[in-house]
C-alpha cells in the first residue's frame, strides 16, 4: 500500500514494469534510484541502484519471504 510506504519512506515512489524501468534508464540523464526485489523459495534479495553509479544498497535475508516496512526504513537510512 503506497500510503503505508510513506510512513517509512518519505521520498517519492513510483511503480514501474521492467520495460518501463529499462526505458527510463536509457532515456533519462538525471540521477534516480530504483529498487529490485527478488523472492526465492525461502530467501529475499533487496537491491537499490542509482542509474548513474550502480548498486548503492544490497541486502540478502535468509528464511524471509515478503518485503516489509522495515526494509523500506533500512533503505532510507542507507541512501541518506
Amino acid at each position: 500500500d503506497e500510503s503505508d510506504i510513506k510512513e517509512y519512506y518519505p521520498h517519492p515512489v513510483k511503480y514501474l514494469t521492467a520495460q518501463q524501468l529499462n526505458e527510463m534508464i536509457v532515456a533519462r540523464n538525471d540521477a534516480f534510484y530504483y529498487l529490485v526485489y527478488v523472492r526465492s523459495a525461502s530467501d529475499k534479495f533487496v537491491d537499490v541502484y542509482r542509474n548513474d553509479i550502480g548498486m548503492v544498497f544490497a541486502r540478502y535475508t535468509p528464511i524471509s519471504y515478503n518485503f516489509k516496512n522495515k526494509d523500506i526504513s533500512k533503505i532510507d537510512n542507507a541512501i541518506r
